[in-house]
Order: C-alpha cells, then structure tokens, then sequence
C-alpha cells in the first residue's frame, strides 16, 4: 500500500479498509431500500457486530471479506438503477468468490420477474458482467499468460486433461455438509452473509 511497508502488514491495513467501506456501503444500500436513516444505521451496527468480520480482516487478504464488498455495491448501484455497473460488481464478487455467483443471479431474477422488471436491465447486468470478465481475461493476455490462465481455469477442470470436472453441487456440497463438518464461525458467518446478499434483489423490487 505505501512504499517501504511490510507486506503482511499493508495486506491487513488493505482488509481493514476494505471491511470499513463495506460499512458504509450497507449504510447506503439500506438507505437506498428502506429511505430511513435510522433503519440504515441499525443495519451498519448489526455489521458492526460480527467481530469475526475484522478479526478475518485482520489477518490479511481473505477472498469473501472481497467478495462482500463488491456484492454490497453491487446491489447499490443496482438499487439506483445502474444495472450495468452492477452487473460489473456481481461479477467481481463472483470472481473474488465463486459461490457469490448466486448474487448475480438474484440480481438477474429480480431484473426479470420484479415488479420493475426490465429487458433493458437485463441485458445491461449482462453486459456489466461479461465487460468485467473480460476485463479479467484481457490482464493475463497482457501479461502474455493467457493460455497458461485458460488451462488452469478451464481445460485442468475438464476430463479430458486427466482432472474430474466438478459440478455445481460442488457449491451445493460446499454450503451444506462441508460447512457443518469442523468449521470456524466465520463459515457459518460468510455463508450466512451470502445468503442475506443473495437476497437483497428481491428486496429492493417487492
């Protein structure tokens, strides 16, 4: 973060800034829904109160601390009506975190069977998504590593290269039998947290 740093330590500071933001960007979302201040200062408290949030923050880069900032102004800007700048955040959030796929999906739900629903909408989350993915793909093509990038994501995956492909019940396995089996809290608090953002779609259109 600032020349001469340590790296561990920039990491943490990076975390910690980063679960601030997100703050004050589940103050603006559920001021964004609600038009009530008090509403939206109860729910930054209630963030507030998931100490495991900042301790994991703490402790340096942690994907889903990622993942949550990206979601949380990814159905701010999609409550403000800018649903291609949404579909650019649902993606990185997907992109930080896999299963925060479901985000996205809540996102495009909501944009077809809501009560403002829209094909316009639509087809803006859907370009904001593929814009950041290929944004994603266009930094390893710089780099001159795409095809080492393409093998790793897709063609290891495959059966084909000698690997297994994993289906979607992979999340499914993941948020359900895994996550009861010797997990820490903060599973049981990022699943709990991606199913409350996965939500919020829904919310903002009834």
């Amino acid at each position: 973060i600032a020349r001469g740093a340590d790296d561990v330590i920039a990491a943490r500071v990076l975390s910690i800034a980063v679960a601030v933001v997100i703050v004050i960007g589940l103050f603006a979302l559920a001021h964004a829904l609600t038009g009530d201040r008090f509403a939206a200062m109860l729910t930054a408290l209630a963030f507030l109160s998931f100490r495991t949030v900042f301790l994991e923050a703490a402790t340096g880069f942690r994907p889903q601390l990622f993942m949550m900032g990206f979601a949380v102004f990814g159905h701010l800007a999609f409550a403000r009506g800018r649903p291609f700048a949404a579909g650019v955040l649902a993606a990185c959030a997907f992109l930080c975190w896999q299963p925060a796929g479901l985000v996205g999906l809540a996102m495009f739900v909501a944009a077809i069977a809501g009560r403002k629903r829209s094909l316009t909408t639509v087809a803006a989350l859907t370009a904001g998504a593929i814009a950041a993915n290929l944004a994603y793909e266009a930094y390893y093509l710089w780099h001159g590593v795409i095809g080492e990038q393409l093998r790793q994501s897709y063609l290891m995956a495959s059966s084909s290269a000698g690997f297994h492909p994993e289906p979607i019940t992979e999340t499914l396995y993941f948020l359900t039998r895994e996550i009861g089996r010797g997990r820490s809290l903060q599973d049981y608090l990022s699943l709990l947290m991606l199913l409350a953002l996965t939500a919020l779609p829904v919310v903002a259109v009834i």
